[in-house]
């Protein structure tokens, strides 16, 4: 808000709600005031639903530099925190793609916020993301997990692996034709349990379904937020990594009924 007059024109409870409000880009009080014949006025304010959550208003102002920049993602840090508290965050396309696409960029696969979209626009991210090193080897994992072989050789076609040798499409090109869980067994890390603090939870295909997932996921991410230990770090998103991936087999492949 600019100007005291702006300030003192509002009423105390909005006043009060600004006052418990951190001062962040893009939150917004909008104020308008009319005058009537005698020159007396009547000042309307309003702060919309957004602006009382500071993550809904962190997320407007990610998707502000994204607007300014296009090579701009969300770092892990705060990544995490939007993966803890997801109730916090809108669910909006266009948020929706630049969580995923961050999520992406940090070896994950974004599953947890592209399970918002119909199958048919969470392949359609899937194959439009522009390829880049950091995010080549998950694009391919969701693609074979929805045994989407076209798409596969279309996206690797067009690749620029030829830069980064450790990528070998034809590790992925051969798990085609495998059953969905021999397929997730292989694409999934080597960690075949997760065990910190409250958390338990057994990494293989049958013991997950979706409802897991979505309630592990978030309290993973708190942990991570928690824990001063990179070795205990790395292994809490290898486990979110991992819970994605069986999230994308279960939506994207029709051979799972959950």
């Amino acid at each position: 808000m600019k100007g005291i007059r702006r300030v003192v024109e509002l009423d105390p409870d909005t006043i009060a709600a600004v006052g418990d409000l951190q001062p962040r880009e893009g939150v917004e009080a909008d104020i308008t005031f009319e005058v009537d014949e005698e020159g007396d006025y009547t000042v309307d304010s309003r702060l919309t639903d957004r602006t009382f959550h500071s993550l809904q208003s962190e997320v407007d102002a990610d998707l502000g530099k994204r607007g300014k920049n296009k090579g701009y993602y969300i770092d892990l840090h705060d990544l995490m925190r939007y993966y803890k508290k997801h109730d916090q965050v809108p669910k909006d396309n266009e948020a929706i793609h630049l969580l995923a696409e961050s999520a992406l960029y940090n070896w994950l696969p974004g599953t947890f916020w592209l399970a918002e979209l119909s199958p048919d626009q969470h392949l359609e991210f899937i194959r439009s993301v522009p390829d880049e090193n950091q995010i080549r080897n998950t694009i391919c994992k969701s693609l074979v997990l929805a045994d989407e072989q076209d798409s596969f050789e279309d996206y690797v076609s067009n690749s620029s692996s030829m830069q980064y040798p450790r990528f070998s499409a034809s590790d992925y090109r051969d798990l085609f034709g495998q059953s969905i869980e021999d397929r997730y067994s292989n694409l999934r890390s080597p960690y075949k349990k997760i065990q910190h603090g409250a958390i338990e939870l057994k990494l293989d295909f049958k013991s997950l379904n979706n409802e897991l997932i979505r309630e592990n996921i978030p309290k993973l991410a708190a942990e991570w937020i928690d824990c001063d230990d990179d070795n205990k770090r790395s292994r809490l998103k290898y486990a979110i990594k991992d819970l994605e991936l069986r999230l994308t087999a279960s939506l994207l492949s029709g051979d799972i009924e959950d």
